[in-house]
This record gives C-alpha cells, sequence and structure tokens, in this order.
C-alpha cells in the first residue's frame, strides 16, 4: 500500500505509528520497508505489540485467536500510547518545546507500556526492530 518511491522526498519530521496486528498493511511487509526508505531525520517509528489496527482487526483476529481483552480496553491502551508520544512529537517539532524531547525516547515507551502490549520507539531500523518482528 506505501511502498518506498517518494519516501526520499520527505523532507519534514515524521511521527510513524505501528502494529505488528496490522493485517491491511503489515508491518514487516509495507510498514518497515517505506519506514526504512524514509531519508529525513528526524523521524520515529512507534510499534505497539498485541494491539489490533483497529476494530474491524480485532473483530477477524478474535476469530481465530483466545483473545479475552475487551476492545474498549484495548482501544485506551492504545489511546494511551498514541496520545503520549504523539503529544510529545507535537510540542517538540510544532511548538519548538525542547522540554518534551525526554519523551521521545525508547525509555519513555517503555516506561509507558502496559504489559502484555508491548511499546517501542526507534528512530532507525535495526537490532530493535529484527526484535520485535521475530516470533
Amino acid at each position: 500500500m506505501f511502498g518506498t518511491t517518494g519516501m526520499d522526498k520527505v523532507t519534514i519530521p515524521i511521527f510513524w505509528e505501528v502494529t505488528d496486528l496490522d493485517i491491511l498493511t503489515p508491518l514487516v511487509v509495507e510498514q518497515l520497508p517505506a519506514f526504512a526508505a524514509l531519508t529525513t531525520t528526524p523521524r520515529y517509528l512507534s510499534v505497539t505489540q498485541g494491539l489490533p489496527h483497529a476494530r474491524v482487526t480485532y473483530d477477524i483476529l478474535g476469530r481465530f485467536t483466545a483473545a479475552k481483552t475487551p476492545w474498549e480496553d484495548l482501544k485506551a491502551i492504545a489511546h494511551n500510547y498514541q496520545n503520549a508520544l504523539s503529544l510529545a512529537f507535537l510540542k517538540v517539532y510544532i511548538e519548538q518545546d525542547e522540554q518534551y524531547r525526554s519523551y521521545l525516547t525508547a525509555a519513555y515507551a517503555k516506561a509507558l507500556t502496559q504489559a502484555p502490549y508491548s511499546l517501542s520507539l526507534v528512530q532507525s531500523i535495526g537490532e530493535e526492530i529484527i526484535q520485535l518482528t521475530s516470533y
């Protein structure tokens, strides 16, 4: 869906959020190659594990798994992750408020994590992502 063509033309800061359960634009096939093709800096990739991309994904996956966590609980966790990191990104890169930069770190993402739904934040694709995508 995204592809990699033209990603080198992006020149603004990027905050990209993905989940390992996205069946429409899979992490390994779609999201990671597109993010890797970005040449702009700064760039951030926020990756959640175990959280569905949307309600439709939750419903489809629920037919094939024994997942018991209610949708509303998963939605609240996902919104918490998204709101915290998005706010920090917008404060730093739109409002130029440097006091929020410390929230754009892997350590802060780890502190936000609500087990078993891990949250990671990276700026490049390396060992961290390889570990996230190997089950």
